[in-house]
């Protein structure tokens, strides 16, 4: 059976020089720090209602800025 890369792999590959222990304890701060952003974001989902992407708050217009004596 063939098992792809793994996290402790991605982690080896940018810090080479880190010892087997030092890999797992950045493999656990990435993690925990993984775990702390998620629930950033879930904390920010209940404050502020979702709406579409293509929807603003508000409706933004451009002001006419021209200059009259231009467009005559």
């Amino acid at each position: 059976m063939n098992v792809g890369p793994t996290e402790g792999d991605a982690i080896r590959k940018l810090y080479p020089t880190l010892s087997e222990g030092e890999l797992k304890e950045a493999e656990a701060n990435l993690r925990r720090y993984f775990e702390i952003a998620r629930e950033i974001q879930r904390d920010q989902e209940l404050l502020v209602p979702p709406r579409a992407v293509d929807n603003p708050a508000s409706s933004f217009k451009i002001k006419e800025r021209s200059n009259i004596r231009l467009t005559k």
